[in-house]
């Protein structure tokens, strides 16, 4: 039966049956197509050739382990230094770390601001276990209170002071004295009564200078006994004493050659002090001088000694004065020696003001050859650039004072190292 006589033979009477026979004739329509394509789709099916069976994994290959990836090599962790191992400790702010840290920034400290860190780090506690740090404290206390003008800081830190002072704790007592703190003069006797037992007790050298100085800071005539006990500890060639007897001699016109002897043995052995001390004495000498031969030989010592002590402000003035001498030979060295010497001034403001002072007060430098000026004025410079970067050797107003020297950086450039 074909669909043309299927059609043919539906009746078509009635207009309502007409669209019920149209859909009909659809799906019988789609129905007889279906019924031709599924056999021939049966048939292909068994035609295609059976898919290879998956063959079965191994057990030794199920056991193998997973192939291992290769690994960067591993870094070992950097060893931390003795101050960061301290700083870590500290954050448990345990008294014992605190101090330790502190400890360590005072005494092994490379910069000024290692230092400020240290007072920092003291003020995190109030109680301390030694006397040094009791005293360091102090310090701190005090330079600051002064720095900020606070009465009540600069209370605290005498207070700090004199308590290390009463464990008999020299260096607190020094500074009370140094700074002008023993108005009754308690610490002067407590120290000297200590120095003049230990001279008699221990005989030590060390003892014996000290005792002895503490007794030439007393007013009036200088006492007998300080020169035989610095004449003492100078045979035992403790320096410190050398010197001071040295100076004490040098100031006394029957003595003098003997103490200019002991002087230049002193810095022979490497005391700055006497170094410098020979050449206050020497330039005194070349400046009162009565004949020309007596001012050349003084000079001559003068700048040897100079040379000797680079970064010292006097020796800088000197060799800056004698840069301008008429005596080409004085005047060659000390021009040699001058740049030298501000090389290795020690980064403070007050000795870069100082020494700038000096140069702009008396126009030495006007004469000079432009090399050597222009190396003068960036010495100046570099001395500035060193006060900020070490923090002015002092550690209280550390940072407090670079827009300053900024400041005075600009204007020397300005006005001296024009392009």
């Amino acid at each position: 039966m074909t669909i043309s006589r299927i059609k043919a033979e539906l009746p078509v009477n009635a207009q309502g049956n007409r669209n019920k026979t149209i859909m009909f004739s659809r799906y019988l329509s789609i129905l007889i197509i279906l019924l031709a394509i599924i056999p021939a789709c049966s048939k292909k099916q068994q035609e295609l050739p059976a898919s290879p069976a998956a063959e079965p994994i191994p057990q030794q290959a199920q056991d193998a382990p997973d192939p291992v990836q290769p690994q960067a090599p591993s870094v070992p962790p950097r060893e931390l230094t003795k101050l960061e191992q301290l700083t870590k400790d500290a954050e448990s702010k345990s008294p014992e770390s605190i101090e330790a840290l502190a400890k360590y920034l005072f005494d092994d400290s490379q910069t000024d601001y290692d230092y400020v860190r240290g007072c920092d780090v003291l003020r995190q506690i109030d109680i301390y276990t030694t006397p040094d740090l009791t005293f360091r404290r102090g310090w701190c206390d005090d330079l600051k209170g002064r720095t900020d003008n606070n009465q009540i800081l600069m209370e605290q830190g005498k207070v700090r002071l004199k308590m290390a002072a009463d464990q008999n704790y020299i260096p607190a007592m020094q500074q009370l004295i140094d700074s002008g703190m023993d108005t009754d003069m308690s610490a002067f006797r407590q120290l000297m009564d200590l120095y003049k037992k230990q001279a008699e007790e221990t005989k030590s050298p060390e003892a014996q200078y000290h005792y002895a100085t503490m007794l030439l800071s007393l007013p009036g005539d200088p006492d007998p006994e300080a020169a035989e006990l610095l004449k003492t500890a100078a045979d035992a060639n403790y320096v410190p004493a050398i010197r001071a007897l040295g100076l004490m001699y040098d100031h006394n016109e029957e003595k003098h050659n003997e103490g200019r002897s002991l002087l230049e043995k002193a810095a022979t052995l490497g005391d700055p002090e006497a170094i410098t001390a020979l050449v206050s004495s020497y330039d005194f000498a070349a400046r009162t001088a009565k004949t020309k031969e007596e001012k050349d030989s003084n000079t001559e010592q003068m700048l040897h000694w100079c040379e000797k002590s680079p970064g010292q402000i006097l020796s800088c003035r000197i060799l800056l004065e004698t840069a301008s001498s008429e005596n080409e030979r004085f005047r060659t060295q000390a021009r040699n020696a001058l740049i030298p010497c501000m090389q290795s001034l020690e980064p403070v403001r007050w000795k870069c003001d100082r020494m700038k002072d000096f140069i702009e007060r008396d126009s030495y430098v006007d004469g000079f050859p432009e090399d050597l000026k222009h190396g003068i004025y960036q010495e100046l410079i570099n001395c500035y650039e060193k006060v900020i970067r070490h923090g002015d050797g002092h550690p209280a107003v550390m940072g407090e004072i670079t827009p300053t020297n900024r400041s005075v950086i600009e204007s020397i450039k300005a006005r001296n190292l024009k392009e």
